[in-house]
């Protein structure tokens, strides 16, 4: 019995593996070795503070704000939802695109430029039909028009046209379609029409381009001045 005991070990013993791999030893990093891992950029785990700008601050400021109107009007906005929700957290850039777009307005309705360009533009229109009506238009038929209307304003406006053309006409100025009624008033400071024509020119000024409206009563009143410069420059091309 023993026997084959010791023959049962003998052939265990037999069957053992031996482990002849080569065991790793372990490599015992100096000091001098981590001082220099330190120094390196790669293992510099320690997060820099960053200086916050003046920037940062003032929309953190206005953020702060914000938030405080929005909960002092809706309570607490955790429990907001829905629509109402999307519309308070987008409501800064709606704000910020309607001050854009006022912006945008403001400086189109206050170019100098644009408006400088829109009245010479205005001007040019209303000289050329001007021009028009006093070379090919039959003013006298264009007055009797308004009248019929009860447009006392258009009818004076044609009589005031007349006198332009009946001054053409009679060589007392030089016509011209760039010219302005100012021009034709200078070229009569020395003669019996200025005064007439002044007065004329005033009023037309006033009624025309500045868009008052006459009346029967005002607009006969006119009419006499009309009528009484009309007879001079007759006169005169007569003689």
């Amino acid at each position: 019995m023993v026997c084959k005991l010791s023959f049962c070990l003998a052939q265990e013993e037999q069957k053992l593996i031996i482990d002849t791999s080569q065991k790793e030893e372990k490599q015992i990093v100096g000091e001098n070795q981590l001082k220099e891992y330190r120094s390196q950029k790669d293992f510099n785990y320690i997060e820099e503070e960053q200086d916050i700008s003046w920037w940062q601050n003032f929309k953190r400021w206005l953020n702060d704000i914000y938030h405080s109107i929005l909960e002092f009007l809706f309570g607490d906005l955790e429990n907001v939802g829905g629509i109402f929700k999307w519309f308070i957290a987008n409501l800064p850039y709606i704000i910020l695109g309607f001050v854009i777009l006022f912006v945008i307005w403001l400086f189109i309705k206050l170019n100098p430029a644009k408006d400088k360009s829109y009245r010479q533009q205005a001007a040019e229109v209303i000289l050329s039909e001007e021009d028009k009506i006093i070379t090919q238009e039959d003013i006298p038929a264009l007055i009797n028009s308004a009248l019929s209307e009860k447009n006392y304003r258009l009818a004076f406006r044609y009589y005031y046209l007349l006198i332009i053309k009946n001054l053409k006409n009679s060589s007392i100025i030089d016509y011209r379609q760039e010219k302005t009624n100012h021009d034709y008033l200078d070229e009569l400071v020395k003669t019996d029409f200025y005064t007439d024509f002044k007065v004329l020119t005033n009023w037309y000024d006033y009624i025309w381009y500045g868009n008052f409206e006459l009346n029967q009563f005002q607009y006969q009143n006119l009419e006499v001045r009309l009528e009484s410069l009309k007879n001079k420059i007759t006169k005169k091309q007569a003689s």
